[in-house]
């Protein structure tokens, strides 16, 4: 799923989760998560790449592979 449908969603799913007085406040740590990994990860994938080009992207499968299993715990 690309950004394009993805932001839209967790903008929407923050909106209808927070009170109106702590929306403000829960879109700048939004915006803030989401322009850090922006920041760090490409820094991150060229640590990751000294020890292979391939091992950014098996770390990549990881983290989602762990955000799956968090997120299926989460909803039960």
């Amino acid at each position: 799923m690309g950004s394009a449908a993805l932001i839209p969603a967790i903008i929407a799913y923050i909106a209808d989760i927070t009170a109106d007085d702590q929306r403000s406040k829960a879109m700048s740590w939004l915006g803030a998560s989401m322009t850090s990994g922006f920041i760090i990860g490409p820094g991150v994938g060229g640590l990751l790449a000294e020890w292979g080009i391939k091992t950014p992207f098996y770390a990549s499968s990881c983290c989602r592979a762990d955000g799956d299993d968090l997120q299926s715990v989460a909803a039960a």
